[in-house]
C-alpha cells in the first residue's frame, strides 16, 4: 500500500480538490485524458491521485513530454497509458479510445488550442474538462496569458 499526501503545491488537481472543487466527475472506472501536468515532473502525484481514484476498472492517459517518472509509474501501474508528447491528437489517436474526463494543464494559447483538439477527437458526448489555465503574473497588477 501506498500512502501520498495531497499536498497542492506538487499536484494541480490536489489543489482543485482542496481549494474546494467539488464536481470533479473523475470516479472509479473513469478514462481520463491528462495533458500536459508538468507538476508530475519529478513526483507524479495529480496522475498517481487520478489512478488511484479511477481504480482498476478505470484508465489514465497521459500525453506529455517523456519522462522517466511517467515510465516508472506507468510500468507499476497498469492503468496509465504513457503517450509520448504530440501536439495533435491524430497521431495517437489510435492508442486513446472515447475519454469521460480531459485533465489539462494549460500555459499558452497553443496548449488551449491543443487542448480544444484533444476534447474534440476524445472526450465524450456530455464528458467533462477540468482546466488549469496559470498565465504569466510578475505582479498582481499585470497579469496576462500569452
Amino acid at each position: 500500500m501506498e500512502y501520498r499526501e495531497w499536498d497542492p503545491f506538487k499536484s494541480r488537481f490536489a489543489a482543485a480538490i482542496l481549494s474546494g472543487a467539488q464536481d470533479i466527475s473523475i470516479k472509479p472506472g473513469s478514462r481520463v485524458l491528462v495533458l500536459n501536468s508538468r507538476d508530475d515532473a519529478l513526483s507524479g502525484m495529480t496522475i498517481s491521485h487520478i489512478s488511484d481514484i479511477v481504480g482498476p476498472q478505470g484508465m489514465v492517459y497521459v500525453v506529455e513530454e517523456a519522462s522517466h517518472s511517467l515510465l516508472t509509474m506507468a510500468s507499476k501501474r497498469f492503468n496509465i497509458v504513457p503517450i509520448v508528447y504530440g501536439e495533435i491528437p491524430h497521431k495517437y489517436r489510435m492508442l486513446i479510445n472515447v475519454v469521460d474526463v480531459l485533465f489539462a494543464a494549460l500555459d499558452s494559447p497553443k496548449e488551449v488550442r491543443e487542448a480544444f483538439f484533444n476534447a474534440a477527437y476524445f472526450l465524450k458526448t456530455g464528458g467533462k474538462y477540468l482546466v488549469y489555465v496559470q498565465g504569466n503574473c510578475n505582479e498582481p497588477s499585470h497579469c496576462y496569458f500569452e
